[in-house]
């Protein structure tokens, strides 16, 4: 069930990316398709830093920056 929500998702988002495209005779539904694979790395890419990013601040205020205070 969860994988049909999924697909049908995906889906619509290669839909949508298909309907920007302004060239339809050059550009093709697979080329909106590897356009949506890309809209979704970037995501988990920046997700990821995120996660990173939120820790390492975290650490530094725990180790660099409290021991100043107490």
């Amino acid at each position: 069930m969860m994988w049909k929500k999924f697909n049908k998702y995906v889906q619509q988002c290669i839909n949508i990316n298909y309907n920007k495209i302004k060239n339809k005779k050059e550009y093709s539904v697979e080329d909106a398709a590897f356009i949506t694979f890309l809209d979704f790395f970037e995501k988990l890419l920046f997700f990821l830093f995120l996660v990173v990013a939120i820790i390492s601040s975290m650490l530094f205020l725990m180790y660099e920056i409290t021991p100043l205070f107490w």
